[in-house]
């Protein structure tokens, strides 16, 4: 099943798309989702989380593929991005300052070559897509990146398409553990009902909290688990064994590493999403090992891994072994070359 038939079967109408790493081929799977959408009639809104479309890398200078919005798409973009685009409909602004301007939503009154860039937060993001709403768009596509975890939140999109190259890896294997290890963030369990109904406050307001087995449960600052991890722990000790730890930030390797140091009792760490979860898998394995679980709050479904064979370097590796290798280690995930998924729907 194609990419775009998943998302369609599923009912999954936002896609964010995010690269392993730098020069990882998201663009191109962006690309090639964005054509079957376009062959199939739908309404397509585009954006990104930084800037995208741009010819040449701004760091390294290499020439980057370009995006291509169809007949009919809409485009959250800031204005001077629109400077070289051609045969675009003014819609409405937004109100999203950038240092490219404030950032428009505009209608491609023809196939035509764009820039998306201004939109930089999750509030950004929420006041795009209620722009394109406007405007009965059938699919939004957000080009991002995994470390702007904006893009990458339950609350906007509906999955992720995760891109990998040999950026990431001088093998098929080597690139084939990294996209298993980047993938384990979506396929966390939830937390259970009752828990969510308890810790649903905290969520919603961003703060840290602790549930006791006793059913005590407290909130403190969001940074209390980012900046202050042991003094959080030392004061849960004194209240009654934790059961559960909550996070709305990034999970990181310093806490797990506290929890294990302070030698806790078997407990429950919850992240808001996947894209908060940045655990390596050095400190996530003894903490499993240890009897602790990881959990979030809500899911977020990985619709497929987009496998590039292409470095910047030139040091390519054989198409077929890394679908091998990334399917092999992610055998319930849909792995696909996306230049070859253009190619078959040109």
């Amino acid at each position: 099943m194609e990419i775009y038939d998943r998302a369609v079967a599923h009912g999954w109408n936002r896609i964010a798309f995010m690269g392993a790493s730098k020069h990882a081929g998201k663009t191109t799977a962006f690309n090639a989702f964005l054509q079957q959408a376009a062959v199939a009639g739908r309404v397509v809104g585009l954006c990104s989380i930084g800037v995208d479309g741009e010819r040449q890398d701004a760091l390294m200078g290499i020439d980057k593929p370009p995006i291509f919005a169809p007949q009919g798409a809409l485009l959250a973009t800031a204005e001077r991005a629109l400077f070289e685009t051609q045969s675009l409909e003014w819609l409405e602004s937004t109100g999203i300052r950038s240092p490219l301007g404030e950032v428009v939503i505009v209608r491609a009154a023809e196939t035509t070559q764009v820039l998306l860039a201004g939109v930089r937060s999750r509030q950004h993001i929420s006041r795009v897509l209620e722009g394109f709403a406007r405007y009965q768009v059938d699919m939004v596509l957000v080009d991002g990146a995994l470390n702007r975890i904006a893009a990458a939140s339950p609350e906007l999109v509906d999955a992720v398409v995760l891109a990998v190259s040999p950026v990431s890896g001088s093998t098929p294997d080597a690139v084939a553990q990294v996209a298993l290890e980047l993938s384990h963030r979506f396929f966390l369990p939830e937390v259970p009902l009752a828990w969510r109904n308890v810790l649903d406050s905290a969520h919603q307001r961003r703060q840290v909290a602790l549930y006791f087995t006793t059913g005590e449960y407290r909130e403190f600052s969001a940074d209390a688990a980012t900046l202050h991890p042991e003094q959080l722990l030392a004061d849960a000790r004194l209240v009654a064994p934790l059961q559960a730890l909550y996070v709305p930030g990034a999970v990181q390797d310093k806490l797990m590493e506290t929890i294990l140091l302070q030698r806790q009792e078997p407990m429950t760490l919850i992240a808001a999403h996947p894209a908060q979860v940045w655990v390596s898998r050095q400190v996530l394995l003894p903490f499993y090992r240890a009897g602790h679980q990881l959990m979030v709050m809500r899911k977020l479904p990985l619709l497929g891994v987009a496998v590039n064979p292409h470095h910047v370097s030139g040091a390519d590796l054989p198409l077929d072994e890394m679908l091998q290798a990334v399917s092999a280690a992610l055998p319930e995930v849909p792995v696909y070359h996306a230049a070859l998924s253009m190619e078959r729907n040109a």
